[in-house]
């Protein structure tokens, strides 16, 4: 049947089969709840940061109005992640793992409760994600994320007069462990994947 339907119908459909799976593990393993209709538009809005992701490495140009995902070189894993803030406290925090080829290797979202800062949300996801990947054993790791004051932090600007100075702190020391590891800032348009998974997860409270 599926060498029947055009090539953009036969995306949509492998990536929605994806983006069920991923959201069964958060049901199983993380309590979590799902909305279709979310899933279905964050399906959609991660298929669309792949296709503009192949442009942009065609092209061989990148600006700031144009930013877009751009594939890690050869034998590197890039991590994007995200955190969503509310004012009430809640949140969540998203992050996707892709290879070379913008193969997806992992992805991860949680809600969050008593938060006192949109940095803490970011510093949260950027901490889980690397202690995963110590965990894992994985080197050569792009991690990427939309917020600057975090990727200052841990490029080694004083982050002493932050809240979150700690989280920071472990952060850089999981960052030891990852031989051959950058942390670069990039534009939300490049950020897409984990910013829709972290405004999803802080929605899906029980």
């Amino acid at each position: 049947m599926l060498e029947n339907l055009p090539t953009p119908q036969v995306e949509v459909f492998f990536m929605l089969l994806w983006s069920i799976w991923v959201e069964r593990n958060n049901v199983v393993w993380n309590g979590s709840r799902v909305d279709p209709r979310e899933t279905v538009r964050w399906e959609m809005d991660l298929l669309d940061e792949y296709k503009q992701a192949q442009l942009v490495a065609n092209k061989g140009q990148r600006s700031r109005q144009e930013a877009r995902w751009i594939f890690p070189p050869r034998g590197r894993l890039k991590i994007n992640l995200d955190g969503a803030y509310r004012e009430d406290g809640s949140g969540g925090v998203g992050t996707l793992m892709r290879d070379e080829k913008g193969f997806v290797k992992g992805a991860w979202s949680v809600d969050l409760t008593h938060l006192n800062s949109p940095i803490q949300a970011e510093a949260m996801a950027c901490k889980e994600w690397l202690r995963r990947a110590v965990e894992q054993g994985w080197v050569d790791i792009d991690v990427e994320s939309d917020c600057e004051v975090l990727v200052a932090a841990l490029n080694g600007e004083n982050s002493d007069r932050l809240k979150v100075s700690q989280i920071i702190d472990d952060c850089r020391d999981y960052l030891v462990l990852l031989n051959n590891s950058v942390v670069r800032h990039i534009y939300r348009k490049a950020n897409n994947g984990a910013h829709r998974l972290a405004h999803f997860a802080s929605f899906n409270k029980d």
